[in-house]
């Protein structure tokens, strides 16, 4: 089961997406950042660093089988004509 998330990226339009299970939803992660060192040639410390599944963004865009099991279970508003 995916959590959705109900996000506003233009004014007025509200968009569902699927929090990115890679940084649990809060765009970065702890990863490997190179030092540059002219002596040793450089080392590897941890920093926080933009999530590469999702870009940074902490959402990533449903699959068509999420989208459709978030409609039946009722977490998206399904459209009526």
């Amino acid at each position: 089961m995916v959590d959705i998330m109900k996000v506003m990226r233009r004014p007025g339009v509200w968009e569902y997406f699927a929090e990115c299970e890679a940084c649990d939803g809060t765009g970065s992660v702890e990863t490997d950042m190179p030092v540059i060192d002219f002596m040793n040639g450089g080392y590897l410390i941890t920093g926080k660093g933009d999530c590469d599944k999702c870009s940074g963004d902490g959402y990533r865009d449903l699959t068509d089988d999420e989208y459709e099991a978030a409609v039946f279970n009722g977490e998206i508003p399904a459209c009526v004509h």
